[in-house]
C-alpha cells in the first residue's frame, strides 16, 4: 500500500490565521483508508473530501488519490491570498505615518504571520517530492491505475498515461504555491527588517530631540550659576542693567540654539 501524508489549510477572516489538518491516505490496489486529525474541527474541505470518497464508488484508488491531492492543492490558492492581504496591510501600515499602531503590537503580528507562512511551508515542502514518487509509481506500474477485472494492458497504460498528466498539474500547482510562500516569506522578513530600522530611526530622532532640549535648559543653567556665585568681585555685578542683561543673554542663547537646531531638523 501507499501511504501519503496531506495538510489541508484554511484561513480563518476573523483571526486573520491559517489552520492546517492532517489527512492521512492508505491507497492499496483496491481500498483507500483515510484518517483525519483536525483539532479545530474547522476544515470544511476534510468533508468534501470523504464526499469525494463516497461519490465515486466505481473509481480506482489511484484516481480518488488525485482528486484529494488536487482539492488540497487547489484549496491552498485562498489561503496565500489570505496572508498576501495579511502582508500588504503590514506594508501600508508600516509606511504610512498617520496609521501606524504601537511598535510592539506591529512587530508583533508580521513576526505570528511569518511564523504562519514557515508553518504553511513545512506543509507544502514535502509535496513536491511525494507526487514525483507517486507518478514514477504510476510509470513503473507499481500503482495500478485500474486494478478492477476486465481492463485490458492497453486501457490501463492510456489510464495511467492521464493520471500522471493530471498528476503533474498537480506538481504545478504545488510549485506555483511555493514559489508565492518564498515570496510572501521573502517580503515578511524584509517587513520586519524596515519596521526594526524605522523603529532605530524613530529613537534617534527622540534622542536627538532630548539632547537639543537638555542643551537648550543647559545655557540659562550655565549662565545663572555664574551669577550666583556670590563673589564680591564680578563683572557687571553693580551695573544697573546687569540683571536684563543676564536674563537677555538667556533667552538670547536659547533662541540662538533652538534655531540651529532647528535647522539641522534637530526638533
Amino acid at each position: 500500500s501507499l501511504f501519503t501524508v496531506i495538510r489541508p489549510a484554511i484561513y480563518l477572516d476573523k483571526e486573520e490565521e491559517v489552520r492546517l489538518s492532517e489527512l492521512h491516505l492508505f491507497t492499496g490496489p483496491r481500498y483507500t483508508l483515510a484518517l483525519v486529525r483536525d483539532e479545530q474541527r474547522s476544515n470544511q474541505r476534510i468533508n468534501d473530501q470523504f464526499n469525494l470518497l463516497y461519490a465515486t464508488p466505481d473509481a480506482s484508488p489511484a484516481r480518488l488519490l488525485h482528486r484529494i491531492l488536487d482539492s488540497t492543492v487547489d484549496g491552498y490558492a485562498p489561503v496565500l491570498d489570505g496572508l498576501e492581504n495579511d502582508s500588504d496591510e503590514i506594508e501600508d501600515i508600516l509606511f504610512s505615518h498617520s496609521e501606524r499602531r504601537d511598535a510592539n503590537s506591529l512587530a508583533q503580528r508580521i513576526y505570528e504571520l511569518l511564523n504562519q507562512v514557515i508553518d504553511f511551508q513545512r506543509a507544502c515542502r514535502p509535496l513536491e517530492s511525494m507526487i514525483g514518487r507517486i507518478i514514477e509509481g504510476m510509470r513503473t506500474g507499481a500503482l495500478d491505475p485500474s486494478p478492477y477485472p476486465g481492463v485490458s494492458d492497453e486501457e490501463k497504460n492510456e489510464e495511467a498515461v492521464e493520471l500522471a498528466r493530471q498528476f503533474r498539474n498537480v506538481l504545478d500547482h504545488v510549485t506555483q504555491t511555493k514559489e508565492r510562500l518564498e515570496d510572501l516569506r521573502s517580503s515578511l522578513e524584509n517587513a520586519l527588517r524596515v519596521h526594526d530600522t524605522l523603529l532605530g530611526q524613530q529613537q534617534n530622532d527622540d534622542t536627538k530631540k532630548i539632547s537639543a532640549y537638555a542643551a537648550l535648559l543647559m545655557v540659562p543653567t550655565i549662565v545663572g550659576s555664574v551669577y550666583g556665585m556670590n563673589f564680591e568681585v564680578m563683572p557687571e555685578l553693580k551695573w544697573e542693567f546687569g540683571y536684563p542683561a543676564a536674563l537677555l543673554l538667556m533667552v538670547g542663547s536659547c533662541l540662538l540654539l533652538y534655531w540651529f537646531f532647528k535647522k539641522n531638523k534637530w526638533l
